[in-house]
């Protein structure tokens, strides 16, 4: 065979298996970068178990009179579950949070302590720089542990509320690297907490501010 169609063929052949290398470096490279936001949690692609503490800022609302009581702070924390839904644009929220509500009026300061659960969904917003932005919304139930009023120092329980809670609640947290989640809050109690109340003029409704740091794990 002509040396010049050998060379040429010795030539194609390299460049070839030159191409083919070159292409299998480029897939594991996209490989890695899909693992990367995988590992910080930001895919949306499976369920993710969130750990979360925080402190909440409080208060009654009298409504329809536009009345409210002052502010009082109280802690927050729970777990919850973030289960994908259909894309992994959107995801649907639940778990069990301990959320203390309450306000103060003067010297006296009601706290009412409840086993929050929300069902919210979650809409996400992509990633920039390892952080992703969501916006949840949907409602809560909430059961009654116990209420109490404390005055200088002193505290008596708090008759007369209703063992259960209902209201909407709007959610904003941050999702960065390594799943490390930072969000406010808003709930906006929707029932009279005052039991057997049939004045609409003296419903006292909660509304309570929370911010959350927590972790999140994927399954």
């Amino acid at each position: 065979m002509n040396k010049s169609i050998l060379t040429l063929i010795a030539f194609l052949a390299t460049t070839s298996a030159y191409a083919q290398t070159d292409a299998s470096i480029n897939t594991s490279t996209y490989q890695l970068e899909d693992s990367e936001i995988k590992d910080a949690g930001l895919d949306g692609d499976s369920t993710m178990l969130q750990i979360r503490a925080g402190f909440g800022f409080g208060t009654l609302s009298n409504s329809p009179s536009s009345g409210s009581a002052n502010g009082m702070s109280g802690m927050n924390f729970g777990l919850n579950a973030d289960v994908p839904v259909g894309d992994a644009s959107s995801t649907f929220n639940t778990g069990l949070n301990f959320v203390q509500k309450g306000a103060s009026v003067g010297a006296q300061t009601a706290v009412v302590n409840y086993l929050v659960l929300p069902v919210q969904m979650k809409a996400h917003f992509g990633h920039i720089d390892g952080i992703r932005a969501d916006v949840g919304v949907g409602p809560y139930a909430a059961l009654k542990l116990s209420s109490r009023l404390n005055q200088n120092g002193n505290g008596t329980n708090l008759n007369g509320l209703r063992d259960f809670d209902f209201s909407v609640g709007v959610e904003v947290p941050v999702d960065g690297e390594y799943s490390i989640l930072v969000g406010a809050d808003y709930d906006l109690g929707l029932t009279d907490i005052v039991e057997g109340n049939n004045n609409l003029n003296s419903a006292l409704r909660t509304r309570t501010l929370l911010t959350t740091l927590g972790l999140g794990i994927r399954l």
